[in-house]
Formats: C-alpha cells, sequence, structure tokens
C-alpha cells in the first residue's frame, strides 16, 4: 500500500465518520427546536468547507526536489521532474476530487460544531425525542 493509498483511505474514513456524526447532529437540531443563529453558523461552516475544498483541489505544492502535487488532501495529480521535463501521474478520479475534498474539509469544519450541538441539545437524537412524548421507531 503506498502513502497516496493510505491518505486517501484516511481522507474517506474521515468523510464517513463526519457523515454520520453530522447527520445526527442535524436531526438533533431539528429535533431540539435550535434557534436560527445555530442553523445559520451550520451554512456558514458548510460553504466555508466546500470552499476550501474547491481551493486545495486546485492548490499545488511541492513534495521534493523533483515532485510536485496539485490538490490536498486528495491530489488531483502528481508531476515528476525526469529528464528535465515534468511527467505527469493523475489519479484516476478527476472531477470527483473536488467533491471529495469539498466533503474533507466541510466534514473537518462540522464535526466540532456538530459534537456542541449534540450537547446543547439532550444528546443524541433518540434522547430527545423521548423526553418529548414522541414516539421512536
Amino acid at each position: 500500500m503506498s502513502i497516496a493509498d493510505f491518505i486517501f483511505a484516511a481522507v474517506l474514513l474521515v468523510i464517513v465518520a463526519a457523515i454520520v456524526v453530522v447527520g445526527v447532529a442535524v436531526r438533533s437540531l431539528r429535533v431540539g427546536r435550535a434557534p436560527r443563529h445555530w442553523w445559520l453558523i451550520w451554512w456558514i461552516h458548510l460553504f466555508t468547507g466546500i470552499g476550501l475544498g474547491i481551493y486545495f483541489t486546485s492548490f499545488e505544492y511541492a513534495s521534493g526536489a523533483t515532485w510536485r502535487v496539485v490538490g490536498f488532501p486528495v491530489p488531483i495529480v502528481i508531476f515528476e521532474l525526469k529528464g528535465g521535463r515534468w511527467v505527469d501521474f493523475p489519479n484516476g478520479l478527476g472531477p470527483l476530487v473536488f467533491g471529495i475534498n469539498g466533503v474533507a474539509f466541510t466534514s473537518i469544519l462540522l464535526i466540532p460544531f456538530s459534537i456542541l450541538a449534540l450537547i446543547q441539545f439532550g444528546g443524541w437524537p433518540t434522547a430527545a425525542v423521548r423526553t418529548k412524548g414522541f414516539p421512536v421507531r
């Protein structure tokens, strides 16, 4: 397993964990009747994460004397200097990397907010639903 495969697997693991935590927090916000400023902060985090993901997908940096990488945390292409020419190694995902990086940065921004929302509005949604007297499925 190469380092690129490890980074890609780690990013996907963070994305899956974030989707679960953010989904539970959104449900907790809805059931807990969160005030509008909580939702405003949630949307600001969401759009900031998407913007950062798009920006960092087109971000280019040097990863050594003969390596250039475009895209962070999942690179869209890696260039290697061979014989005075840059040889490209695209990752094969193409435009999908913009979405992956967007979700990665969004999840990084939304996880702390989601944990605060879970604490503020009574924890897991099933507990919040039971205290309100709604039936639990």
